[in-house]
């Protein structure tokens, strides 16, 4: 059996916000709401949401189906997994560890790292991939055999270890008994002070790194430019999930379509069209192009929106028009 632990408890400076950035928007939902999607999907429902700054309010978006632990001190990556000591205990299984800001690791990725886990028989497996620009980010040292040897932090990195562009995700599995035994051996010896998760690996063994081909799944989210960078990778994949279930899109590039949209075969979505999250578009459709389909629409099968239509909370029936309004 495996639990699921989601480090959210940062402020998140750099987003120069009042609000949490796991409770930032990205395409109709919070940041943290698509890390939670993707653990369902992969077969994971005991999940732990680690929560620090504005806790109550992440505690309100996100709902009573995980279960919360509070991180009053922000010690680190480390120190927050301490805090779910209580949590974990007496768990005999594995322990999936993601950031709540990191939203574009796929469902089938938290598998194939589950998997090799076990595959692997080991202690730990972290995810891992190669950037153009890994500035910030750990970097995963292996030797000439290509084993993992160690993660060195950015601050804590030589030039040497910087020039590698390996990086580690902070997406892990571990063995629970294994990551509870090495976390009360983590001390703060580093630039940071603070209690590094990846300080766990040396105490335990065997320890793998998966590299994952597609880089994007690792991207996390500390400013305004990464969730715009992020938005656009998401709303790629979105659009090719429309296209690939038989759904016309003639210009993805022009076209927004968020999260929770269902939208029927031979449906034509014309350029400069907007569909929010939770709209409901039958088969044989046509939207756009200048329209926005706001939360609450429903549109039957042959139903149009045309040019300029905005429509929000409305129920278009069968073979209905909205044309030019």
């Amino acid at each position: 059996m495996t639990k699921a632990v989601i480090l959210a408890a940062g402020k998140g400076v750099r987003m120069k916000s009042e609000q949490p950035k796991v409770l930032q928007d990205i395409l109709g939902a919070p940041i943290l709401s698509h890390v939670l999607t993707s653990v369902r999907e992969a077969g994971i429902t005991d999940i732990i949401v680690v929560v620090g700054f504005e806790a109550d309010r992440v505690r309100e978006e996100i709902g009573s189906d995980v279960t919360y632990v509070e991180q009053r001190e922000r010690l680190g990556t480390g120190h927050a997994l301490l805090c779910c000591k209580k949590a974990l205990a007496g768990h005999d299984g594995e322990v999936l560890v993601l950031t709540g800001d990191a939203p574009l690791v796929r469902a089938e990725t938290i598998r194939d790292l589950l998997e090799l886990h076990r595959k692997k028989g080991a202690q730990a497996t972290l995810l891992s991939a190669e950037l153009e620009d890994p500035t910030g980010y750990g970097r995963v040292l292996r030797n000439e055999s290509g084993e993992m040897t160690r993660i060195v932090e950015h601050l804590d990195a030589s030039e040497e270890e910087r020039r590698v562009r390996e990086v580690n995700s902070a997406e892990y599995v571990f063995d629970n008994k294994a990551l509870l035994e090495a976390l009360e051996k983590v001390e703060p010896r580093n630039a940071q002070k603070e209690y590094y998760l990846p300080d766990v690996l040396p105490h335990m063994n065997p320890v793998h790194a998966w590299c994952v081909p597609d880089a994007t799944e690792i991207l996390g989210i500390n400013s305004r430019k990464d969730l715009a960078g992020a938005a656009a990778v998401m709303r790629k994949r979105f659009l090719e999930q429309h296209m690939d279930a038989g759904v016309t899109i003639v210009d993805p590039s022009s076209t927004f379509i968020e999260v929770n949209v269902e939208i029927g075969i031979d449906t034509v979505i014309q350029p400069f069209t907007v569909i929010r999250a939770g709209v409901k578009i039958g088969p044989n459709c046509e939207v756009g192009p200048f329209s926005q389909v706001r939360a609450g629409t429903v549109l039957e099968e042959h139903a149009e929106v045309g040019n300029f239509v905005e429509v929000k909370n409305s129920h278009i029936g069968r073979g209905s028009k909205a044309k030019h309004l």
